[in-house]
């Protein structure tokens, strides 16, 4: 009997590895080609525009960026409603739902971009800095509507398309600048504004081309329905805007107090680091359609918890290769002008390998039974972050920047894991 329960634990090891493979790893694929055509793009205008210019494309990027990210939450609130089967929804119904709330989400970055643009235009006088900011934002809310697509074949388990299409928008960025350069075009902020929107735009039409034929044969939810999808993804949204800005407003805050030449080491850096956090990125995607279950019962829960410890190891050997050859990648990458970036980037993986516990834990918190919890999370690392930048950064270097923000990144685990134990503690005693 002994024997069998050996066996059958060994079975059920073999299969989680297997998965691991499967999973993960075809997704870390995807996302390394992503990362990898975007670090090409930034070394590429860091070469031609140098720290300044690059500064500059770094505001561009950041945006674009935070406003794409956020608008995942939509996706984690249909990936919820479709794994648990709330409101009796099928898993089509509430893609529908989630899709019109990502338009919704779409205009209000319309909105926002031409309001900024107008301010910087007559009220602040920089026409250039509204135009950064307000691409950035407009192309980040055109590009979410290709993300719910991925969320629908994340949400099936298909990791392989999720994988082949999340380095669309780095490609056709990398293209069209590509092309640029071969006719001659010398290369200014405002080239780059342009590759991002229509990127973002080209992957938006085919986006919603395909989101149209698969939700055609279904009717949108009752109110009851989409109403309390609405609520949960105004949580959500409200929840990822705040983690995503404490994870990013550094590279506000060191623009503002040390200049953009600054922000251009810092954000090489940065660049850099995210070769690494792109691990943490495939280990949400799969690990979010499986938190759902971790919380029906204590095998379901280990389960995640070793999905989530293999994850977190194969991360750290990732930081650790990086930090290894941290000064001839900077030095063949950007050049040997960008020397300040490799006294910072044993920092900045520091912080990383810190969000990588917050992210298994916040995968769980937002299929528990209180997902509002993430506000709460998001509402302390943003405070904790903000306080230790303007303690530390000013006048103090962009060392100091990246002591704060792998400072944040502590305190915000240790919270996020303390937060996790207590909403999981009824799960793991209870059979």
């Amino acid at each position: 009997m002994k024997e069998q329960e050996n066996n059958d634990s060994r079975a059920r090891l073999q299969r989680l590895v297997k998965e691991f493979f499967t999973g993960f790893a075809v997704v870390s694929a995807g996302l390394v080609v992503s990362r990898l055509l975007m670090f090409v793009f930034g070394v590429m205008l860091a070469r031609l525009m140098g720290a300044d210019g690059y500064g500059e494309f770094i505001v561009i990027s950041t945006s674009f960026l935070i406003v794409s990210d956020a608008s995942n939450s939509f996706d984690r609130v249909f990936i919820r409603y479709s794994e648990k089967s709330l409101l009796g929804l099928s898993p089509l119904e509430s893609f529908k739902a989630t899709v019109f709330y990502k338009y919704v989400y779409l205009l209000a970055s319309l909105i926002f971009a031409l309001l900024f643009y107008a301010y910087c235009a007559t009220v602040k006088g920089d026409v250039g800095y509204g135009l950064l900011l307000s691409s950035g934002v407009l192309a980040g809310g055109l590009y979410s509507v290709f993300i719910s697509l991925q969320a629908f074949f994340q949400q099936k388990h298909n990791f392989l398309i999720v994988a082949a299409t999340k380095p669309s928008f780095n490609a056709l960025s990398l293209l069209l600048i590509s092309q640029l350069l071969f006719i001659g075009v010398s290369i200014s902020l405002y080239h780059v504004s342009i590759v991002y929107l229509s990127s973002s735009i080209l992957l938006c039409a085919v986006g919603s081309l395909y989101i149209v034929r698969l939700t055609a044969p279904v009717r949108y939810p009752n109110r009851q329905g989409m109403m309390a999808i609405g609520k949960t993804s105004i949580i959500f949204l409200c929840a990822s805007l705040l983690t995503i800005s404490s994870n990013r407003f550094d590279i506000y805050l060191v623009e503002y107090f040390l200049g953009l030449e600054a922000l251009g080491y810092y954000g090489a850096a940065v660049r850099l680091g995210l070769v690494v956090s792109m691990l943490s990125a495939a280990a949400s995607i799969v690990l979010l359609p499986h938190a759902a279950s971790a919380f029906t019962c204590r095998r379901a829960f280990r389960k995640y918890i070793m999905r989530s410890v293999m994850y977190f190891g194969v991360q750290l050997l990732a930081a650790i290769f990086v930090y290894v050859l941290r000064e001839p990648i900077i030095g063949v990458a950007f050049g040997l002008g960008f020397g300040p970036s490799v006294d910072i980037i044993g920092v900045v993986l520091l912080q990383i390998i810190f969000m990588s516990v917050t992210t298994s834990c916040i995968a769980l918190i937002q299929n528990g039974p209180k997902p509002g919890d993430v506000v709460w999370l998001a509402v302390f690392k943003i405070v904790v972050g903000l306080a230790s930048m303007l303690l530390l950064v000013p006048g103090q270097g962009i060392m100091a920047a990246s002591i704060a923000m792998a400072l944040t990144g502590l305190i915000s685990a240790s919270f996020s894991v303390l937060l996790t134990v207590r909403r999981t503690y009824p799960v793991v005693n209870n059979e």
